[in-house]
């Protein structure tokens, strides 16, 4: 109940307001923003976390965010800057909630560290119904991706297994265990 509170106050308190054309979208959380001065705003979406461009489902998460604001004109409230400099806010198409969007269509993850939480619903929704990247059992998180890939692709830092690996061996395991009783 707290964090409900903590959160709702965030959103009803953000530090500006922005307005302006999509110009460019990166990936499924991050566009730049044309304002009527003709000033660039790279904006992150605030509270979710979508797969990275080189990760399974990074390109659809990128293509589903394109085909609902792309070249649109949107309006951002802005709730804090992050430590690259970019805008970090809620983006709006015509009142809707685009953030929320892309976590109710399966392309983006409830971001429980940075104010998530408000979308935690809309994620269950769409892991339950399959959507997007929840036809994947497999999925990984955007944030355990880059640490992996920050590692040089491996997931433990301290064995060099990557979590395949650890399954692979957790059931060989198993099946020579089984053969030998």
């Amino acid at each position: 109940m707290f964090k409900l509170l903590i959160t709702t106050l965030l959103l009803a308190t953000s530090l500006f307001a922005l307005e302006g054309r999509v110009v460019k979208v990166y990936d499924g959380d991050t566009i730049t923003l044309l304002d009527k001065d003709m000033q660039q705003h790279r904006i992150r979406f605030y509270g979710i976390d979508a797969p990275e461009k080189s990760q399974s489902f990074g390109k659809r998460s990128q293509e589903n965010l394109a085909n609902m604001i792309a070249g649109k004109m949107v309006n951002v409230d802005v709730q804090a800057e992050d430590r690259y400099g970019r805008s970090v806010g809620i983006v709006y198409l015509d009142d809707v909630d685009i953030n929320k969007r892309q976590v109710a269509d399966g392309y983006a993850w409830a971001y429980m560290q940075y104010g998530g939480e408000i979308y935690k619903n809309d994620e269950l929704k769409a892991r339950e119904k399959k959507l997007g990247m929840w036809v994947d059992p497999n999925i990984e998180q955007p944030s355990e991706y880059r640490k992996r890939q920050k590692n040089g692709g491996n997931s433990n830092t301290n064995s060099g297994t990557t979590a395949s690996e650890k399954a692979m061996e957790t059931f060989l395991k198993a099946f020579v265990d089984a053969l030998i009783k």
